[in-house]
């Protein structure tokens, strides 16, 4: 398209026109971050073992939150999210990507995590969040604890 003429906004529009006839295309998120100027590894089976700088991951965040609040019901800005954050970030979105999807009792959560566990931090963000949810269950019988309880 436009981005290699260095058309970036003329990209964007594009890709968003795209979006707008199928949200679901996870190619489609990625041509929107690099017309962001975000470095992406060639080769996609490399996006979740890549890393992003802190200011990458913020610019990120901002991007994937707008298309998430375009589609609420498309999953992909938050799946593309887990593979690229990192620390506090990546807990916040496995909480919001993997919290409805258990809530409906969809059997793939796990599989769609399966492209992750090769990093042992985001693991055990993993495990301690399923955890929490169990805990929660048993104490509270909701996923979140008091806070649900308040609503």
């Amino acid at each position: 398209m436009n981005l290699n003429l260095g058309k970036n906004a003329e990209a964007i529009k594009a890709y968003e026109k795209l979006l707008e006839l199928n949200a679901h295309n996870f190619d489609t998120y990625y041509k929107i971050i690099e017309c962001h100027k975000v470095n992406l590894p060639e080769d996609k089976t490399k996006f979740a073992r890549h890393t992003l700088n802190e200011e990458d991951m913020k610019k990120v965040n901002g991007i994937l939150e707008k298309y998430q609040k375009a589609f609420p019901r498309v999953n992909a800005p938050t799946r593309i999210g887990l593979k690229f954050f990192k620390g506090d970030l990546f807990k916040t979105t496995l909480k919001k990507h993997i919290r409805p999807l258990l809530i409906k009792g969809a059997p793939s959560v796990m599989t769609d995590l399966k492209e992750l566990y090769h990093d042992q931090e985001k693991v055990a963000c993993i495990q301690a969040q399923l955890h929490s949810f169990h805990d929660n269950l048993e104490k509270y019988t909701t996923l979140d604890g008091e806070n649900d309880l308040e609503e």
